[in-house]
């Protein structure tokens, strides 16, 4: 069984080196697996980092999105699974082991949603304890929701062929869509909490708009397509305000003051009108930001 690991990157080059440094550093040997690093563009080319790297390849997909960048990977990738993350996760030192590991237990199993562990700094701000609390929430994506996030999706490559590429033309969303697209067909997703990446917790208000604004364009587009079972309606019905309290309340008492829970309730209070106003702005014809 060979791996394919495939990373799309589009001006992340310092997230890059350390995501790659992570992939370095697997405990499986560099014979079962190989690293497809897609450029989607970068103004500094990927290139000077994955030269770095002398089990990783770098090619290029002029194609705007990252799931363009994720189905020009595939056509390059020699594996027969296939090892999606993104450019900034920090892949756990077992991530491929134990995925080797379960597929070769588990025949019958065709993709599989690793855990997905959101990592704060030593001092974190509101922002970083609002993404620790409420995004990459991999278990609840895949038991109860039905996808798993592309930044850690690990399929067999007959079974993606049969599914179909990704959509290129969805900005966000596109894993939302294949694993509707998988689950239609008969596939079904098994949650691993041993097949581990971690992802660095973002540190910004600003980047925390960036992307529910990206995150909304990709929904107005991939909902349309399954209107009775919805991302938007599924996640609200995981994320109600009495949920949405709960989990700040649990927060308070683990680790987050009681006074910063409130702060990033505000925060995504705060969110919920900038969502308001990306859909106002694509239902007037703005165009999904990237």
């Amino acid at each position: 069984m060979f791996i394919s690991v495939i990373i799309p990157t589009y001006n992340n080059n310092t997230e890059l080196r350390l995501c790659l440094a992570s992939l370095d550093a697997q405990s499986i040997g560099k014979d079962a697996f190989e690293v497809v690093v897609v450029d989607n563009g970068s103004k500094t080319p990927a290139s000077e980092i994955t030269r770095l790297f002398p089990f990783c390849r770098c090619v290029q997909e002029s194609k705007p999105g990252s799931y363009n960048a994720r189905n020009t990977g595939v056509e390059h990738a020699k594996g027969d699974v296939l090892a999606f993350t993104d450019a900034d996760c920090l892949p756990d030192s077992d991530w491929l082991k134990n995925s080797h590991r379960l597929m070769a237990q588990n025949p019958n199993w065709q993709a599989i949603g690793g855990d997905i562990e959101v990592t704060l700094s030593e001092t974190p701000n509101s922002a970083e304890i609002y993404e620790s609390i409420f995004s990459l929430k991999q278990r609840i994506y895949v038991t109860e929701l039905g996808f798993a996030a592309t930044a850690n999706l690990i399929v067999r490559r007959d079974a993606f062929d049969a599914t179909g590429h990704f959509d290129g033309g969805l900005l966000s969303g596109g894993d939302y869509d294949w694993s509707r697209r998988y689950a239609m067909a008969g596939g079904q997703l098994h949650f691993a909490p041993d097949v581990l990446v971690r992802h660095p917790a973002r540190a910004s208000y600003r980047g925390l708009v960036k992307k529910r604004r990206r995150v909304i364009g990709g929904r107005r587009l991939v909902d349309g397509r399954y209107p009775n079972h919805s991302s938007q309606r599924t996640i609200n019905q995981q994320y109600g305000a009495s949920q949405n309290l709960k989990l700040l309340m649990n927060s308070a008492t683990e680790h987050v003051s009681l006074l910063r829970s409130w702060q990033v309730l505000a925060m995504k209070l705060s969110l919920g009108i900038v969502a308001r106003y990306e859909k106002a702005r694509l239902a007037l014809g703005g165009t999904p930001l990237r």
